[in-house]
Formats: structure tokens, C-alpha cells, sequence
């Protein structure tokens, strides 16, 4: 996912600038977003997609959706 694509999926699913630039200083920016997002009680992989399908990321949603563990994926498991 490019630099751009993730800090748009960020600001989708509810991120500040702020925190988003915390993302950017780890080592693996996605990972960390989507680990924190996972966490949150408003987190679902309909959302996931939703959000993914915003910044053109059908790729990704699709993936998620037929994937074989699509009865509990995680959102980090896209990473």
C-alpha cells in the first residue's frame, strides 16, 4: 500500500493528522494503523471495506471478503 493510500485510510476510519504522523514514524505504518483501528469498538471488516473501497483499494476488499478465513479475518491480517 503507497504512503499516500494508507494515510487516506486513516483519515477514513476516523484518524487526526496528528495521529496519523505517529503511524508514519513506525516501522511498519499500515500494520500499526491497523492494529490500533482493530482495537476499537466501531472496527468491522464492513467498515474496513468501506473505507478501502474509497481510496480505490477494491484489491484489498475483495481479498478480505473471499478470503478462506473470511468467517473472522483480522484487520491486520491484510498486512
Amino acid at each position: 500500500m503507497e504512503d499516500s493510500d494508507w494515510c487516506n485510510l486513516a483519515g477514513l476510519l476516523g484518524y487526526e493528522e496528528e495521529r496519523i504522523e505517529t503511524f508514519r514514524h513506525e516501522e511498519h505504518p499500515v500494520r500499526a494503523l491497523l492494529s490500533d483501528w482493530a482495537s476499537k469498538d466501531c472496527a468491522s471488516i464492513d467498515a474496513l471495506c468501506t473505507a478501502l473501497r474509497k481510496i480505490n483499494r477494491e484489491d484489498i476488499a475483495q481479498s478480505l471478503v473471499l478470503s478462506p478465513s473470511a468467517a473472522k479475518p483480522t484487520a491486520t491480517s491484510v498486512v
